[in-house]
């Protein structure tokens, strides 16, 4: 195909994505500090102290069974073991009963109190004030518009992930001019016009930022749309999908077993799996409840686990009636395919490299922004001289024309 089509090609790839990578982008360069500014930004709900230095946090299952009974019509679906550090234990609820809907779908409670700071439908800007930055996050995945546009959006990233091959080809020379010309591909002409400085902004960015773009797009098409991910990966590398949810529901009527016994089996399931496959337990994580067929996750962080020391992604599905495992879910070493996917997910949620790569994710995120503009830019440059052109063409060409007098 000639190059012409592909500039046509990236063109109007550029523009159908550019209000969601320009969204994608400015959210992104906030979200890498995403405990720190939700400590600015709603203290009331998310700062807990302990009262002296060596305080030791309440259990977890009773700070459970309290949200539980104070709440009666909620039914708890997820809790971390473990607060991050200066922060309350933030507790994910669900209602008990369909037919009765709550009005909130998280607690805050003070580890060391037991006090409860608050409620709150997370994400939802117009409920609490707290939400203002689980609010930039679903900005930044779905446009704050539920699971039809996160649907859109991962499309947005697979167009962006193919696009980003497009544009990597056409920075490559004409065959004619040589691979040395190339090098011209990789600078910008910060003295030259503000049109030639803004295509090499765009160019020059593009490609040397093109490994983490590509990371980043591709990791998109993970989190929102799965259906292509996940054939994809295990085409390419073999293996399941991190947290699939294969656990069989119990028999119809069946009391599932409560928290605290379920956190007791869970670690002993997790003791046999650590030993037949290799790994050491470090710390408990979290867990995790489905109602609709009666299965816990249990997590904890283990010598398979990468990234910052409060993550944890070695996990087990468990059925909660007859305690029967149905699945093991290591984050590196297990599958190939997985590994790949802890990768991804690590870069693109800034988990790895501690502080200095979570800058460098906040920068990429503007940069990305601002690829997208000088796109816009070039577009709109172009548009403009080809309008003109034409213009100035047909009235040239018009017979209506009056001759120029001799």
């Amino acid at each position: 195909m000639k190059r012409a089509f592909w500039v046509i090609v990236h063109r109007w790839a550029g523009l159908s994505i550019a209000l969601f990578l320009i969204v994608a982008g400015v959210t992104g360069a906030v979200l890498p500090f995403f405990h720190d500014l939700e400590r600015l930004t709603a203290p009331h709900f998310n700062v807990a102290e302990p009262p002296t230095r060596d305080a030791p946090p309440i259990d977890p299952l009773t700070l459970i069974t309290e949200v539980e009974r104070r709440h009666p019509d909620a039914q708890v679906t997820f809790f971390e073991a473990a607060p991050h550090e200066g922060m309350t234990q933030t507790i994910s609820v669900q209602p008990r009963d369909e037919k009765k809907p709550i009005a909130f779908d998280q607690v805050a409670v003070d580890p060391y109190t037991g006090v409860e700071r608050g409620t709150r439908l997370w994400g939802d800007l117009t409920s609490d004030a707290s939400n203002l930055l689980p609010f930039i996050y679903r900005l930044h995945y779905q446009l704050a518009l539920g699971p039809i546009a996160q649907f859109i959006f991962g499309i947005a990233a697979l167009v962006w992930t193919i696009d980003c091959f497009v544009g990597f080809y056409l920075t490559l020379p004409a065959r004619r001019a040589g691979v040395r010309s190339w090098g011209k591909s990789w600078r910008v002409r910060w003295n030259s016009g503000s049109y030639k400085r803004n295509f090499d902004l765009h160019r020059a960015g593009g490609l040397w930022m093109w490994p983490l773009l590509f990371v980043f797009a591709w990791s998109a098409v993970a989190f929102n749309l799965p259906q292509v991910y996940a054939p994809v990966t295990k085409l390419l590398f073999g293996g399941a999908i991190p947290y699939a949810d294969e656990a069989e529901p119990g028999p119809p009527g069946t009391k599932p077993m409560d928290w605290r016994a379920a956190r007791d089996h869970g670690r002993a399931l997790m003791a046999q799996q650590a030993d037949k496959h290799g790994f050491t337990v470090q710390r408990e994580a979290w867990m995790f409840y489905n109602s609709a067929n009666q299965h816990y996750a249990y997590a904890v962080r283990s010598s398979r686990d990468i990234g910052d020391e409060d993550s944890g992604a070695t996990a087990i599905t468990f059925s909660a009636t007859s305690g029967k495992l149905a699945q093991l879910m290591m984050p590196t070493g297990q599958y190939a395919g997985n590994t790949v996917t802890t990768w991804l997910y690590a870069l693109h949620m800034a988990t790895v490299g501690g502080l200095p790569y979570r800058i460098f994710v906040s920068i990429l995120g503007l940069l990305v922004t601002g690829l997208s503009v000088t796109g816009i830019i070039i577009w709109m440059r172009k548009r403009s001289s080809r309008l003109l052109s034409r213009k100035y063409g047909a009235n040239r060409l018009s017979p209506r024309t009056p001759a120029k007098a001799s």
